[in-house]
């Protein structure tokens, strides 16, 4: 029939809004609820990997320092890669002593690199279990790391904590309550859309103005409502 009077279809297709609304509610809501609790203990950890410069040319002295940054650059971009691999995943579980199933520290250890600076995110259901296995990670680095990397073997590069660890939950309630917001404005949107879908396909004449518009007549005459 057409979309001339929109304040008309939401009087009518009001009930089709709200149910589609309440629908994507529940089923957000219910995801939220679904959401496991976690946590992430974050630690920051600095990486250098000592002087690094050409040994022969003597002309090559003056760049020592540029040089020592560069490798330490480098071997915090290893680094990153070295804690997301199962190897260093099985020294993990071995140094816990626990038999954990195939994938869960590589799945729960996360490293970032930032130039010389290295983010690892430890993430576990429980916050202390998290803090324990972030403060081990840089023990297990300067244990297993040389047979790995030869920059980490003995008076070569090193990694400092710089922070204790910082223990947050990965998902907090104002993410939750933001994401069933969301998920709720998607929900009226599309019962609005598809209001105006069933009241566009409903062939109903309704007023004067609709008999007018769709048979193409003047309207000489209307019974008033009764009741």
């Amino acid at each position: 029939m057409g979309l001339g009077d929109p304040l008309g279809m939401l009087r009518r297709r009001w009930p089709i809004v709200a149910l589609v609304t309440l629908l994507f509610l529940l089923v957000a809501a219910g995801l939220a609820l679904r959401v496991p609790r976690v946590y992430t203990a974050t630690i920051e950890l600095a990486v250098n990997a000592g002087q690094q410069a050409p040994s022969s040319p003597p002309a090559y002295a003056y760049y020592q320092d540029y040089y020592s940054w560069l490798s330490s650059e480098y071997l915090a971009d290893d680094l990153s890669l070295l804690l997301k691999s199962d190897a260093f995943a099985r020294d993990l579980a071995g140094y816990l002593q626990e038999d954990l199933p195939r994938g869960t520290i590589a799945d729960t250890v996360r490293a970032r690199g930032t130039h010389r600076v290295l983010e690892v995110v430890v993430q576990h259901s429980d916050p202390g279990r998290a803090e324990q296995i972030a403060k081990i990670v840089p023990d297990l680095i300067r244990i297993q790391g040389p047979k790995y990397l030869a920059e980490l073997g003995p008076d070569h590069g090193q990694v400092t904590v710089l922070a204790p660890p910082i223990v947050d939950r990965s998902v907090t309630g104002l993410k939750l309550a933001t994401d069933v917001a969301v998920r709720g404005a998607i929900g009226l949107l599309a019962g609005l859309f598809l209001a105006l879908a069933v009241d566009y396909l409903d062939a109903t004449l309704r007023s004067p103005a609709d008999v007018e518009r769709t048979l193409g007549l003047p309207v000489l005459g209307e019974i008033p409502a009764t009741g």
